[in-house]
């Protein structure tokens, strides 16, 4: 795990220092090398909620509006049972904020500004940056 992370630093853009190795975390990611993944709704849920207390690294535009439509659809569905809406958005709390904060890095930006909502709003709008950024290697493209 150490070496792992030592060689995620070696990485910053605009940066000299390279350990000369490949990503290989990014070709498991993209299930096979060169091929793209389809971030559906799916998918999308099933990466925040495998990824639900992890703040580092990105998360597309298309991963973060299907969990925010997720999130919506849930609590809602449940509101009409008394507290059921309250469990599910106590518990869809955490990878909410983990995805805003991997959404955040993808457009360069620090995951605190999910606390200002009209800026975080214009924030996850924007497209995501092709471009390595100091947070890690954009997300896998989708189709």
């Amino acid at each position: 795990l150490l070496a792992f992370r030592n060689h995620l630093g070696w990485h910053q853009p605009d940066s000299t220092k390279h350990c000369g190795r490949a990503c290989t975390w990014t070709a498991k990611r993209t299930k096979g090398r060169g091929r793209k993944v389809s971030m559906n709704f799916q998918n999308s849920v099933k990466s925040a909620l495998s990824n639900y207390a992890n703040f580092k690294g990105r998360s597309s535009r298309s991963e973060y509006w299907w969990w925010t439509l997720f999130t919506i659809i849930v609590t809602t569905a449940l509101s009409s049972f008394s507290g059921l809406d309250s469990v599910a958005s106590a518990v869809f709390f955490l990878p909410s904020i983990a995805v805003g904060a991997r959404r955040m890095h993808d457009v360069g930006h620090n995951g605190w500004w999910q606390l200002f909502p009209i800026y975080n709003i214009v924030l996850a709008c924007r497209q995501s940056s092709s471009e390595m950024n100091k947070y890690g290697p954009p997300p896998p493209p989708t189709l």
